[in-house]
């Protein structure tokens, strides 16, 4: 079981204001890809955690690094959710881990130019054997989820957007893309 940090700022529409009491909850499978222990009610998730940013925008949280689910083709992930700032709560993008080999190769190349706003998270390892993943975040409209959740996107309310340092560009309430 490796320890992970990830981290981040999350901003406004913007791309580029930090915004302050906005709230991201995530949580994630263990280290067999389970997100509960066998037995247990599927709604009772072990390991969550909820935060509210500073002025700064900056979020922060150690946890243990995911696994993909037994037996699937799903990459390792965590589960984000923001809100504030004026936002509704939001499922966004879910953090998942460079060299992952069940990231699908449309997904690598849909991030590949995204910068410091990918889902997508660059890990390096501490002497002490930790792992960092540091990422950028934004509270934004229109950013679209992978998968059939991005053929609804047009039909969402704005949606907050939790951005690694290296990934995505930052997206607008009307939905298009920042530069």
């Amino acid at each position: 079981m490796n320890h992970i940090v990830v981290s981040g700022t999350i901003f406004g529409d913007d791309g580029v204001t930090p915004l302050e009491d906005v709230t991201l909850k995530v949580h994630h499978t263990d280290a067999e890809g389970l997100y509960n222990k066998k037995g247990e009610l599927a709604d009772k998730l072990r390991l969550r955690g909820t935060m509210v940013t500073g002025e700064d925008g900056f979020y922060e949280f150690k946890t243990i690094k995911p696994a993909p689910n037994p037996g699937g083709t799903s990459p390792a992930h965590i589960h984000a959710i923001v809100s504030g700032a004026g936002y509704p709560e939001q499922w966004i993008d879910p953090f998942w881990f460079e060299g992952d080999l069940f990231i699908p190769a449309h997904e690598k190349k849909k991030y590949a130019d995204a910068g410091s706003f990918s889902p997508i998270l660059k890990i390096h390892k501490t002497g002490d054997g930790l792992l960092i993943a540091s990422g950028i975040s934004g509270l934004s409209g229109g950013e679209q989820r992978s998968g059939s959740a991005a053929d609804r996107a047009a039909d969402r309310p704005p949606q907050p957007v939790v951005r690694p340092f290296h990934g995505r560009k930052p997206c607008h309430r009307d939905g298009s893309r920042g530069t």
